[in-house]
This record gives structure tokens, sequence and C-alpha cells, in this order.
């Protein structure tokens, strides 16, 4: 009887022993998956934080370079009307030098 009993109490504090490590193991895991779970949360809200401040800018240099397009785009179309006034008054001069040049020669 004392070696039945010596074996039930071994067994008694194995199996607790065993029960103990299992359910430490299971909640440690548990308390581990929620810090990285928090932790890559965390990461995450930086990335956007970032990437907010990235798109920002960007919408501000857009705008930016949107004006500057649209200012360049009505230089440009002053330039092509000088142009086409500069051009005719070429041709008119072509023109005027062609008759006086035929009118010299007859």
């Amino acid at each position: 009887m004392i070696v039945t009993d010596f074996i039930n109490g071994i067994a008694t504090i194995g199996g607790t022993s065993i029960i103990s490590s299992v359910l430490t193991y299971l909640f440690a895991k548990r308390k581990y998956n929620t810090e990285a779970d928090s932790t890559e949360i965390k990461n995450l809200q930086e990335s956007i934080k970032v990437y907010k401040i990235i798109i920002d800018d960007l919408k501000f240099e857009y705008k930016e370079l949107r004006v500057e397009y649209k200012e360049l785009k009505k230089e440009i179309d002053l330039m092509k009307a000088e142009f086409g006034i500069q051009l005719r008054k070429a041709r008119e001069d072509c023109k005027e030098v062609k008759t006086n040049i035929n009118t010299e020669e007859k």
C-alpha cells in the first residue's frame, strides 16, 4: 500500500506538472500572439502615417505643377499667336519685295 500510495502521489504530482506546463504553454502562446499582433498593428499604423505624409506632399506638388502648367500653356499660346503675326508680316514683306523686284525689272 505504501508503494501504491507513493506511485499515486508521484502520478498526481507528475500529472499536475504536465497539466500546469500545458496550460502555461497555451497561455504564453496566446499572450505572445497578442503581443505580436499588437506590434504588427503599431507598425502598420506608422506605415500608414508615413504614406499619408507622402500622399499629402504629392497632392501639394501636383497642385503647384498644375498651376505652373496652366501658366506655361498660356505663355505658349501667346507665343504661338505672336509667331503667327510675325509670320504673316514676313509673308507680306516677301510679297512686297517680290512685287518691287518685278516692277523694277520691267
